[in-house]
Order: structure tokens, then C-alpha cells, then sequence
């Protein structure tokens, strides 16, 4: 019973601990971005550093090669695809004069039907109403973007310095945090990482290189298809595959109507390409790539797309599904803990 109180009294100690660091990293938090992205920047790509240095590279050039290679990469999108996506973008821009036509036209159309006046007028008044609230709402959004500009330029110039002094020093950093503990919780610590390692890494790159061959592979049909937009539509599809059972929904929608804006005939085949495309990634892609790396129920992945996306917005559904499965696999081990 001692042991058993004792035993108690240290997890209550430790998740006081634990509630208090993250309070304090929350209230920091807009300090600590850089910090993040640093560490999600050097997590993804410490898998081919370690490559490159067990074939008899020196793990700091290692790190710098990996640089290049990215730093060319980024160039050649911002030299080649920002311009054909501006592009793309202004041929957009010019098809709002007439989406706004066929939305006058059908206004015209419902004005003809006969209905109560005032319900009309009540209808009319709310509509107006919310629209107002979504411009305001859009505006606002948009001006928080604008002030949070200088941030995001903070943190996209030091989170690769950071990186890659994560990179450099990841032994060392993580050694010295696994000798503040006992030999037996280190040993925990370093099963519990491994298990969250496999999961994280399974499911960020696996989904990664799902999302880029459904990009590339829409883009490159619809391209064949000779529709004006193909970029753009490749783009949409890669990014919207990222979130799981509904990505595929709103990747669609904007596709296919930027298919119609061209012609009704092409918007039938790019839904046809579209269906293709989600067979051949359901079929072949994802078992293949992804399996069940997650192991987490549909309705589990579900619930943490939406929390995820009530809380955080687009990064929340996007971090909701691997943030789920973590806390699985924690409170998992913490429940054996505490039972045996």
C-alpha cells in the first residue's frame, strides 16, 4: 500500500510538472514558433542526414548538402512555378465577372418564382445580413495575416538556422536529456520515442509521398486534357490529399468548377480523372505507402480532423490525426503504468 502511494504521489508530481511546462509554453508560444518549426524541419529531414553520414560524410556537411538540395529546390519553385501559378491565379481572377453574371441570372430567375413578400424580404435581409458578417469576418482575417507577417519572416529565417544546430548537436541534446533520468525510466523513454518515432514518421512522409504523386498525377492529366488550370488543379488535389476522407471532397469541388469555367465537357472529364485518380490512391497508393501506420479507427481519424480544425484551423486538421495517434500511444503507457 506504501508503494502503491508512493507510486501515486510521483505521477501526481510529474503531471503537475508537466501541466505547468505547458502552460508557460503556450503563453510563450509565439516565441517558441521558430523553436517548433525547427524541430518539425529537422525531424524531417534527420532521416537523410543519417543516411548520408553512415556512407562516410561528416554529419555537418551531411547537414549542408541536404541544404542545397532544398535551397535548389525552393529556388526552382519560386523561379519556375510561382510565376505559371501567378499566372494561373489572374486567369482565375478574370472569371469572376462571370460567375458573377450566372449568380445575377439565377437571382433574376428566383426574383420571377412568386413567393410571400415577406418572406422574400426576410430571406433577402438575412442573407445580406451574413454576407456583410463574412466580409468583415474576411477582412479582419485578413488584416491579422498581414500583422502577423513580420512573425512568420522571423520564423522562416531562423527556424533552418535552428534546425540545423537541432541536427548538429541531436546526440549530444539527447543524451544529456536521458541522463536527468533513472536508468529504468530512460529505458521507457527510449521505447516510448521509438514507438512515437514509427508512427510519426510512417505517417508524415508516407502521407507526404502520397499527396505529391496525386499532385503531380492530377496535374499531368488534367494538363492532357488540355485545361487551362492544370497547375493549379494539381496543386489543390496534392494539398487537399493531406486530410484524410475529406480531402478528396474538397479537392474536387474547386477542380472541377475551374474545369467548367473552360467547358462543361472538360469539368466531366476532369471528375472522371479525378475518379480515377482517388481509386488508383486508394487502391494502390495508400496501402502500399501508408498501410496502417497510424492505428488509429476511421471514426478516431475523423473526430480529430474536426476537433482539430474547430481548434487550430487548416493546421489543426492537419496535425489533429498524427497529435491523436501520439496521445494514443501515451496514455496507452501511462494506463498499463499505473494498472501494473
Amino acid at each position: 500500500m506504501e508503494r502503491l502511494g508512493s507510486k501515486q504521489f510521483r505521477y501526481v508530481i510529474l503531471l503537475l510538472v508537466v501541466s505547468a511546462t505547458i502552460y508557460f509554453l503556450y503563453t510563450v508560444r509565439q516565441v517558441i514558433t521558430p523553436f517548433f518549426i525547427a524541430m518539425v524541419l529537422a525531424y524531417l529531414i534527420a532521416p537523410v542526414v543519417s543516411n548520408i553520414e553512415q556512407r562516410g560524410l561528416r554529419r555537418t556537411w551531411a547537414i549542408l548538402m541536404v541544404y542545397a538540395v532544398l535551397g535548389l529546390g525552393l529556388f526552382l519553385f519560386f523561379w519556375y512555378g510561382v510565376p505559371a501559378m501567378a499566372d494561373e491565379l489572374g486567369q482565375v481572377a478574370r472569371l469572376i465577372p462571370h460567375y458573377v453574371g450566372e449568380a445575377e441570372k439565377m437571382a433574376y430567375q428566383v426574383e420571377q418564382m412568386t413567393f410571400p413578400a415577406d418572406s422574400i424580404d426576410n430571406l433577402i435581409d438575412e442573407t445580406v445580413n451574413r454576407l456583410r458578417e463574412y466580409i468583415y469576418k474576411t477582412l479582419r482575417g485578413f488584416l491579422d495575416s498581414i500583422l502577423g507577417l513580420v512573425s512568420s519572416l522571423f520564423a522562416a529565417v531562423f527556424a533552418p538556422i535552428l534546425a540545423f544546430y537541432i541536427l548538429k548537436d541531436w546526440e549530444l541534446i539527447r543524451d544529456n536529456f536521458l541522463n536527468l533520468m533513472t536508468v529504468k525510466t530512460r529505458q521507457e523513454v527510449i521505447r516510448l520515442g521509438r514507438s512515437i518515432d514509427e508512427i510519426l514518421k510512417g505517417f508524415i512522409t508516407g502521407n507526404l509521398l502520397v499527396a505529391l504523386i496525386v499532385g503531380v498525377l492530377t496535374g499531368g492529366l488534367v494538363a492532357l486534357l488540355g485545361v487551362k488550370f492544370a497547375l493549379l488543379i494539381g496543386l489543390i488535389c496534392g494539398v487537399t490529399e493531406l486530410f484524410p476522407y475529406f480531402g478528396p471532397i474538397l479537392g474536387a469541388i474547386p477542380s472541377i468548377s475551374l474545369a467548367y469555367a473552360q467547358s462543361p465537357r472538360l469539368a466531366v472529364y476532369v471528375a472522371l480523372v479525378l475518379l480515377v485518380v482517388q481509386q488508383v490512391e486508394a487502391n494502390l497508393l495508400s496501402p502500399r505507402i501508408l498501410g496502417e501506420k497510424v492505428g488509429l479507427h476511421p471514426l478516431l481519424v475523423v473526430f480529430a480532423l474536426l476537433a482539430g480544425g474547430k481548434l487550430y484551423g487548416i493546421w489543426g486538421m492537419l496535425l489533429g490525426v498524427p497529435a491523436a495517434a501520439v496521445l494514443k500511444i501515451l496514455s496507452s503507457h501511462f494506463y498499463h503504468r499505473m494498472v501494473s
